[in-house]
């Protein structure tokens, strides 16, 4: 799949949002995150962009690896050392990709393991293109002892 450059909604314009908002749903853990865009493409392209290692890679600004279909393998590493790993948990073509990691620094008997969370990217036709929203949430403790 080819690497291309989507653009963005200035700002100013009517449904270019680009705020982030930090929900305050703090169990003593993580907070809820959510950063939105509009980009000036369908969803079907923005799909394939979010899909494609090398996009996925800059867009985030680490280098990412996603198989998209259940199950499939997740891993960001990101400068500095920081790398987060998991599986992708849901898959709705040009629409919905979740995905469930957790943070991974150094290794063997120094290393550390983070909390777990949800990461969920949620595609929405506007009227100039595509709203993107991201979502990383902790994931429940009982949920991921069964994993």
């Amino acid at each position: 799949m080819a690497t291309f450059w989507l653009p963005t909604v200035p700002d100013g314009v009517m449904f270019g949002n680009r705020t982030v908002a930090g929900i305050t749903q703090n169990r003593g853990e993580m907070s809820t995150e959510v950063h939105e865009e509009i980009i000036e493409a369908p969803p079907e392209d923005v799909w394939g962009f979010m899909v494609d290692p090398a996009a996925l890679s800059a867009w985030f600004g680490a280098d990412a690896w996603l198989e998209p279909e259940p199950g499939g393998v997740v891993r960001f590493r990101f400068a500095g050392g920081l790398e987060r790993r998991g599986r992708v948990e849901h898959v709705a073509p040009f629409r919905t990709l979740t995905w469930r990691w957790r943070e991974h620094l150094g290794a063997g008997f120094g290393s550390r393991i983070g909390e777990p969370s949800f990461v969920t990217i949620d595609l929405r036709r506007v009227p100039v293109g595509t709203r993107v929203r991201i979502t990383e949430r902790a994931a429940p403790a009982l949920a991921e002892a069964g994993r």
